[in-house]
């Protein structure tokens, strides 16, 4: 426990929220760990790995449980059913726990939750399975090998069958190992801006391991490290949380200098962001998901990244867009998929897909690839990719897709990673290949001409916005754009997207209000520009102004940059001795909560 915080009620807590709400693990546990940034690094490892291993080993835990309770799993009341089982992880597969310990705070919880009566219940179960669980025998592989399967890797029997039929017993042994193997964060470099071994000593300076990924050379796999948020060259925008397997999808699409690129289910943008950062600053990724949540996901990147040739907004995939006919040079369809392929850093995916909701993601993939054939223009490429291993929603996907269009082409794959599908050409890379369980295809349409779109000419800014703009940067290094009197830059010319609805393009500055100007928070957050009026405070001062509280600070009057260490972190207006707060009010940190420090 510390600072009132029971570790253990909070598992309970997020395998709760897991299991009756149906939230994703990774969410859960990252909303968690954010609301409680305090917490010291051995019991944020300790909370993330008995929810991750409780969810990973269910099946498992499920069978020794009922295998010494007189009152099965499935019958149990949640909160006393998640107490034990991730009681039994921390028995079965964490030494450094004292049995007694984990019988003991056990037993507290559920009495904390309003199940005194249960005391006796839980107590008797528990220290049970603590003095007998070695002697438990798993089914007999030879009598039900599937059965056997499905407990030893805590898989539920309907996708070790299908599995079993697809790749044969070896193959699906070595899956179902993989995907309870620890894989390590793996981060793409961006090397067109910043150099690969300034990145790399960055980290190191950090205190973090970082060994090569495969497969790529500007990719890292990174570890002992306290939280993502808290790296430089995370916070600069240097590096990207993608994974290798992600990764592999911009190399094949091969996007060049000037393209358009359509990535139609884009959240929470790593294919986008390496699109664009593959064509240097030049072209446009217009980067589209279903929902307004999705689509701020994207944002949030973009700003870190300051990836100025990226646009997001909000369109649902399935529904067609006339204005997108035939202008692609690119598009990206990471279409939606059971997630077969992430089990390992997603384990309650595993228990969630029906036979049902199986057919209605291929549909919903279907509609998708309709609408995707007729954005590329001819000679265009489409890059279909999936993380799932299921043959259903990938190359009969494709073979169906071939059978529909035949004015597009499977484009050969010719790669040295992962290895060849059911159908040549395509490319599957299963866990155990060093990455996440993917699936890509590309595709070709086979005529016609191919064109580049037209720039815009950089706008006539209004006089408020040249004089706010010469007191904060070099304006004549940029181009400007106004729509609405919403006024943003680039620092390369806009692209004349005709009749495409975007949310954005380039760095949204601010908005003509009247007869002011008002900036955005997001053009005080790119890190790529030379702000003028900046000024750099200690952690303690940017913790306070973090809280929304104003500061003082004596500097030139009018808005001013906030910086930590020469990065931005917020901005607000000073009246020459104070500086009132101007962070949105939705990006402020709650009360209780603290900016990281330096260890």
């Amino acid at each position: 426990m510390t600072n009132g915080i029971n570790t253990r009620e909070l598992i309970l807590q997020i395998l709760l929220e897991i299991e009756e709400e149906g939230k994703h693990s990774h969410i859960a546990i990252r909303n968690a760990l954010s609301k409680y940034q305090f917490l010291p690094r051995q019991e944020r490892a300790f909370i993330t790995r008995v929810c991750e291993g409780t969810l990973e080993y269910r099946i498992l835990i499920d069978y020794i449980i009922d295998s010494y309770s007189k009152v099965s799993v499935d019958k149990m009341k949640p909160v006393i059913r998640e107490i034990l089982r991730s009681a039994v992880y921390q028995i079965r597969f964490m030494d450094s726990v004292p049995d007694s310990a984990v019988c003991n705070e056990a037993v507290k919880l559920a009495q904390r939750k309003g199940f005194y009566s249960l005391k006796p219940f839980v107590n008797g179960v528990l220290r049970t399975i603590a003095r007998e669980w070695k002697n438990l025998k798993l089914p007999s592989r030879e009598e039900n090998p599937v059965r056997y399967l499905s407990v030893r890797y805590s898989m539920p029997e309907t996708l070790v069958n299908r599995w079993l039929e697809d790749y044969g017993e070896e193959k699906t042994e070595k899956i179902l190992t993989d995907f309870l193997t620890e894989k390590p964060i793996t981060v793409r470099c961006r090397t067109h801006k910043y150099p690969q071994k300034e990145i790399y000593e960055s980290l190191v300076d950090q205190g973090v391991e970082v060994k090569p990924a495969p497969y790529l050379p500007y990719a890292y796999e990174i570890s002992n490290y306290n939280h993502i948020l808290a790296l430089d060259a995370f916070i600069q925008g240097k590096i990207q949380v993608q994974d290798v397997s992600s990764m592999l999808v911009a190399e094949i699409a091969d996007p060049q200098k000037g393209d358009y690129v359509i990535d139609m289910c884009a959240a929470p943008g790593g294919k986008s962001l390496h699109v664009a950062d593959k064509m240097g600053d030049y072209g446009t990724v217009d980067a589209r998901d279903i929902s307004q949540y999705k689509v701020n996901m994207i944002e949030e990147n973009i700003h870190r990244t300051d990836c100025i040739n990226v646009q997001a907004h909000v369109m649902d995939a399935t529904v067609f867009d006339v204005d997108s006919e035939l202008k692609a040079d690119v598009v990206l369809a990471d279409v939606p998929c059971s997630g077969y392929g992430v089990i390992g850093k997603k384990p309650e995916i595993k228990y969630r897909v029906t036979a049902q909701k199986q057919e209605e993601i291929v549909i919903l993939q279907r509609t998708i690839l309709d609408n995707a054939a007729e954005y590329v223009k001819p000679g265009g490429v489409l890059v279909f990719s999936t993380c799932t291993i299921a043959k259903e929603e990938n190359e009969d996907v494709i073979e169906w897709f071939l059978n529909e269009y035949k004015d597009m082409e499977l484009i050969h794959i010719d790669s040295s990673f992962g290895r060849e599908g059911f159908i040549p050409g395509v490319r599957r890379i299963f866990p155990m290949d060093q990455g996440e369980g993917h699936f890509i295809a590309k595709l070709q349409k086979k005529s016609g001409v191919d064109k580049k779109l037209s720039c815009l000419r950089s706008a006539s800014l209004d006089a408020l916005v040249t004089s706010f703009l010469k007191d904060q940067i070099e304006k004549d290094k940029y181009y400007f754009y106004t729509n609405h009197d919403k006024v943003y830059l680039m620092k390369r010319p806009f692209i004349d997207l005709k009749n495409i609805k975007v949310l954005r393009q380039g760095l949204y500055v601010g908005d003509i209000i009247k007869k002011r100007f008002e900036p955005a928070h997001a053009f005080y957050m790119a890190n790529c520009l030379n702000y003028l009026m900046a000024v750099d405070v200690s952690i303690e001062t940017m913790d306070q102004f973090m809280h929304g509280l104003e500061i003082e600070q004596e500097t030139r009057k009018g808005y001013v940059a906030l910086c930590y260490k020469g990065i931005n972190f917020g901005f607000g207006k000073s009246d020459g001795k104070r500086i009132k707060n101007k962070i949105p009010k939705g990006l402020r940190l709650m009360e209780g909560s603290h900016v990281l420090k330096e260890d």
